[in-house]
């Protein structure tokens, strides 16, 4: 029974394998004399990424008709990396094909709701027994009233964005508001 599976698992890869190459030869580049020109000019003053610089490599080795297995040797590159560049290239062009596509990165851990609520909750007078905010008080009333825990940091990083100080001030809304401000 073991045998039977590791049969198919090596099936797989020999297969796995076979579709690499199909796929190899299945994506021609051909490229025209300004992209050959541009692929030359990323190549050789360097002043792009490596991976761009890497890219370029394997479009201009694949454009010459060199082996899968030279460009492996000469760039120590997977197959799949080029069969991946070989296949944007085809499908959808030389920017595609040279560029990082985005990536979603990590979630904001405060949005803009969050951010409201801190604001606004510094912008209230303090608690009975207080005479001014600090990132504890308002850590301990954002989990009260809104049941979320955030970090004294994160909380620090709003207040300042919004150039508040409710440690300094008995209500943090009113910065440097006098009565001379409001009559002009």
């Amino acid at each position: 029974m073991s045998r039977y599976h590791f049969l198919s698992n090596r099936q797989k890869i020999i297969k796995n394998h076979t579709l690499i190459l199909g796929d190899l030869l299945k994506y021609k580049v051909r490229l025209s004399e300004e992209e050959i020109q541009e692929l030359t000019k990323i190549v050789k003053f360097g002043k792009n990424s490596a991976r761009k610089i890497t890219r370029a490599w394997i479009l201009l080795k694949s454009h010459e008709g060199s082996n899968y297995k030279d460009i492996i040797d000469d760039l120590k590159v997977s197959k799949r990396l080029i069969l991946k560049i070989r296949k944007r290239y085809c499908e959808e062009g030389l920017d595609s094909s040279l560029n990082e596509r985005p990536r979603p990165g990590q979630p904001r851990i405060v949005t803009s709701e969050v951010s409201t609520k801190i604001t606004a909750l510094a912008c209230e007078t303090p608690p009975k027994g207080r005479n001014c905010w600090t990132l504890e008080l308002i850590k301990s009333e954002l989990d009260k009233r809104f049941c979320f825990s955030i970090g004294k940091t994160s909380i620090q990083k709003v207040l300042k964005s919004h150039d508040l100080k409710p440690w300094k001030k008995k209500c943090g809304a009113f910065r440097s508001l006098t009565i001379s401000t409001l009559i002009e």
